[in-house]
């Protein structure tokens, strides 16, 4: 699982109708692992850290939202 933080701080959607302010944005894609099983465990691997890191900084105000998928990618937003 490859994650990248892309240090974004707003988010705008596709259709351009208001923007959001966000505390980052992260970009997972999957490395293809020859197996579509192994490619879903390291996916679930990769959310489970994200997860915890949000949990970590104790902050109740974060939210993680899952923002559109590519053929092998996900994007999540963590908001404020």
């Amino acid at each position: 699982m490859i994650i990248s933080k892309t240090g974004r701080t707003e988010w705008i959607p596709r259709h351009e109708t208001f923007t959001q302010k966000i505390v980052d944005m992260y970009d997972l894609g999957n490395q293809n692992m020859g197996s579509v099983l192994n490619d879903y465990n390291n996916t679930t691997t990769g959310v489970q850290r994200i997860i915890k890191e949000a949990i970590e900084k104790k902050c109740e105000c974060v939210q993680l939202v899952v923002n559109g998928r590519g053929q092998r990618s996900v994007r999540w937003m963590e908001f404020y």
